[in-house]
Formats: structure tokens, C-alpha cells, sequence
């Protein structure tokens, strides 16, 4: 009979609106994680939902890591707070899991991924949307070739949530969500395109309030340039329907993920053909392969050094909104 393993047990730090979504994501409904327990800062406030979810609570994170047998650690708090949250899971001696963005720096970033080299230990950041079904075949046909060199790509990340801001949520303080929705939505854009392009060399950010009345950026656009020599363009709002596209021009063609589960691709001498794709939760499937990989499984999909440049292109996108949209270079 073949062997069956128990679920890698995960420990959640913070269980906001996200957090909660993780957890429902797996809980009850995956053979491969569960989550066990989760660490809060006002525990009586999130009673109910781990009482519901099968939790332990707890209000300190080492005695969270020590006490819980969890296998694995789940970061899922405000962006400013991923270093210390990171370094004290590492510190447990388990493998961490955190979500975009990793840090709010690339120093920051740097720092985590070397304690994790020196622990010898997964560091995971939970780019979702590398799990759509649509994002997959996009990037296989820039794989295989089938667009041929790669000229530009543009994509499109918006959201409505922008309208559900207050002035005292920390999602709506600039100093943890800067440039309006790069952090939040575009984050995962500068991601799909260093996958798809490679890294990003220099950035031009125009962001501006037109809507919101609060102190932040609701519409944000950055022209790119990539190392192989690819152009383009990034946008996000946080004050319009929910939208997803990221498109791919070669010169043998496009490609378009729109959404998550609907691929085109138009080839240079040939009709535009669609595919669509059954739906997959993309959470659930990042969780999966996190505890997969920690199990000596196959790599999670997003490595050090896309992280890396990830970060050190959203440290010029920031920059140059902050610079009257003057050219920023990509540190590497």
C-alpha cells in the first residue's frame, strides 16, 4: 500500500482579512496542510473564527513556534512587521511561508533570505497568481518559444478596495503601501513579468489620488525596461472593478492571460485561439506546494533571486513616483 503522511501542520501569524482566507483556503479541504494554530495580537477578537477552524490561539509568536509542534510558519501580517515575524520562525528552526511583498526593502529582503541560507531553510513569498491555470500556459508559451524573442509586455492588476479604506487601517498608510496598489496588486505584476521577461533594469512611475480622500495613490503606471531588452508597462488602481491581464508580444506573436483561467494566443501567421482553464484555488495550491517543498519536494515556483529582483524593482517603481516619475535604475 502506498505511504500516506500526515498534513504538514502550518502556524498562521496574523488572521486579518487575509489571513482568514489562507486558512479557509486549506482547512478541512486539503490532505496536504492543515492549519493548527495562530498567533494574534488581540486574541479575543479572532475567538470565534479559530474556534470555527479548529486553531489554538496564542498572543506571543516564539511561544506560538515552541508550543504548537507546527511544521512550518505562515506570515500574514502588515509589511513592516514580515522581518521580525520571518527572523523568529527561522530563529523556531521551521520553514516560513510569507506574503507579498516579502519586505518593504530590498535590504530587508536580503536579510531574511541570508538567515534562511544559514539555517538551511525554505523562505517561500506567496505570489498566488503563478498558480493560475492562465499564467501557467502564458508562461509555457514564452518557454517554448512559441512567441519568439520577447519585445513587450504590459499587464493590468485593479481592485475596488481602495473604497474600503479608513484613515486608521494600516493597508491605507503610505509608509506600509507605497506608490497606491504596488504593493498590494502590482506587486504580483512586477513578479509575472520578471518570470516571464527576466529582470527588470530600470523603472518610470507615475502615481497620483484621482478618487480616494484619504492620504494614498489610486492609480498607479510604470513604464519598464528588462535586461534582455524588453519594454513595458505596469498599472493598478484600487478604485475600479477587479481586473486581470498580463500580455506577452514576440516576434512570433502575443499571448494575453486574461484572468485567471482564459489564455488567446495569436500567432504571426495563424488565427487567435482561446483556451480556457477549470478553475483552481490559487491559494490552496501555493500553501500545497510551500509544504511540498519544505518536504524536499519540488522547488516552490518563486526563487531567491526572482524575490530579490522583485523587490529591488519595486524599490525603483517607489522611488520614481516619489521622484516625479524620473527614471529609476534597478539595483541589483
Amino acid at each position: 500500500m502506498p505511504e500516506t503522511r500526515s498534513p504538514f501542520r502550518l502556524l498562521i501569524v496574523g488572521l486579518g482579512l487575509w489571513g482568514q482566507t489562507l486558512v479557509r483556503s486549506v482547512q478541512g479541504r486539503s490532505g496536504t496542510v492543515r492549519f493548527t494554530g495562530a498567533c494574534v495580537r488581540r486574541p479575543d477578537a479572532a475567538r470565534a473564527f479559530a474556534e470555527a477552524q479548529g486553531l489554538d490561539l496564542f498572543d506571543d509568536l516564539s511561544a506560538a513556534l515552541a508550543k504548537s509542534g507546527a511544521d512550518g510558519l505562515v506570515v500574514a501580517t502588515p509589511h513592516s512587521q514580515h522581518e521580525e515575524h520571518v527572523l523568529t520562525g527561522l530563529k523556531a528552526g521551521v520553514p516560513v511561508f510569507v506574503e507579498k511583498p516579502l519586505a518593504l526593502s530590498t535590504e530587508s529582503a536580503a536579510r531574511m533570505f541570508a538567515r534562511a541560507e544559514a539555517c538551511a531553510l525554505p523562505l517561500s513569498v506567496g505570489f498566488n497568481r503563478r498558480f493560475a491555470p492562465a499564467m501557467i500556459g502564458l508562461r509555457r508559451l514564452v518557454r517554448d518559444g512559441s512567441l519568439g524573442r520577447i519585445q513587450f509586455i504590459e499587464g493590468n492588476f485593479s481592485g475596488r478596495f481602495g473604497y474600503r479604506y479608513q484613515p486608521d487601517m494600516w493597508r491605507a498608510d503610505p509608509q506600509e503601501a507605497p506608490a497606491g496598489g504596488m504593493t498590494p496588486l502590482g506587486i504580483h505584476l512586477i513578479d509575472a513579468m520578471i518570470d516571464l521577461a527576466g529582470p527588470i533594469t530600470a523603472a518610470a512611475t507615475a502615481s497620483k489620488r484621482v478618487v480616494l480622500d484619504i492620504d494614498q495613490d489610486d492609480t498607479t503606471s510604470a513604464s519598464l525596461r528588462f535586461a534582455g531588452g524588453a519594454l513595458g508597462t505596469l498599472t493598478t488602481l484600487t478604485t475600479t472593478a477587479p481586473f486581470w491581464r498580463v500580455q506577452v508580444f514576440g516576434a512570433e506573436g502575443w499571448a494575453e492571460a486574461q484572468g485567471h483561467e482564459r489564455l488567446l494566443h495569436a500567432p504571426l501567421n495563424g488565427p487567435v485561439t482561446q483556451t480556457r482553464f477549470d478553475p483552481v484555488d490559487i491559494e490552496r495550491a501555493e500553501l500545497e506546494a510551500f509544504a511540498e517543498a519544505a518536504r524536499g519536494g519540488p522547488a516552490f515556483p518563486v526563487t531567491r533571486d526572482q524575490a530579490l529582483q522583485g523587490m529591488a524593482a519595486l524599490d525603483a517603481i517607489v522611488s520614481s513616483a516619489d521622484s516625479a516619475g524620473a527614471w529609476v535604475s534597478v539595483e541589483s
